[in-house]
C-alpha cells in the first residue's frame, strides 16, 4: 500500500510530496501491506487457518479452540477453500510471545497460489495474538533433509506471503542450520 510520491520544483523551491501513502495501521481483511512492513492483515485474528502446538491435523478445523499440527496441513486446508483464494494461516509457536518453537520439515513445503503463511504469533487456550514486537521471529521452520526448501511453484502468480518465521536449511556437515 505504501510508496513513494513526487515533489516539483517551482522557481527554486520544492512543492508538497503528492501521492505518497506512508504506513498506517493495518487494516484487517483488505489484503494489504498498510504499515508497509512485508507483511498482510497481521495481527487480524478473523478468517486465519491456526496452527499451533499442541494441535491435531486429525481433528483440527483450523480454529484457535481446535488448530492443526503441522504448517503443511494448515495450507493444505486454507488453499481448499471454496472461491475466493486461500485463507491466510497463522502459525503459533507457544501460549506467549517469549515461547520459541521449531516446526521440523523433512520434506519441501509448497505454498499454494496467493497463500498468506504468517509465523510469530502465540495462542493462549483459545486466545490468539500476534507477537509482532518480537525479533527475531520465534516461530522456525527447520527442514532435515536437503530436497527441504519453501518452494514457489511456477503455478504462484498472485501475491503470496512467508512471513514471520526464521527459515533454517538443511547442511549435510551439521545436519539442520
Amino acid at each position: 500500500a505504501c510508496h513513494a510520491g513526487q515533489q516539483k520544483c517551482s522557481e527554486g523551491a520544492w512543492g508538497a510530496c503528492e501521492g505518497e501513502i506512508l504506513p498506517g495501521a493495518e487494516i484487517c481483511d483488505n489484503d494489504l501491506d498498510d504499515d508497509c512492513n512485508g507483511m498482510t492483515d497481521e495481527g487480524c485474528l478473523a478468517n486465519c487457518v491456526v496452527v499451533a502446538p499442541g494441535g491435531d491435523d486429525q481433528t483440527a478445523d483450523g480454529t484457535a479452540a481446535q488448530p492443526f499440527a503441522t504448517v503443511a496441513a494448515g495450507l493444505a486446508f486454507a488453499a481448499a477453500v471454496d472461491g475466493g483464494g486461500p485463507r491466510r494461516v497463522c502459525v503459533a509457536a507457544g501460549s506467549a510471545c517469549d515461547q520459541a518453537k521449531t516446526y521440523v520439515m523433512d520434506a519441501a513445503l509448497a505454498i499454494p497460489n496467493g497463500a498468506r503463511l504468517q509465523g510469530n504469533y502465540a495462542l493462549d487456550g483459545t486466545t490468539l495474538k500476534y507477537c509482532g514486537e518480537t525479533q527475531p521471529p520465534i516461530t522456525a521452520l527447520q527442514f532435515t533433509t536437503p530436497a527441504g526448501a519453501v518452494v514457489f511453484g511456477a503455478g504462484v502468480t498472485a501475491a503470496t506471503e512467508v512471513s514471520g518465521f526464521v527459515i533454517e536449511r538443511y547442511s549435510s556437515s551439521a545436519g539442520a542450520v
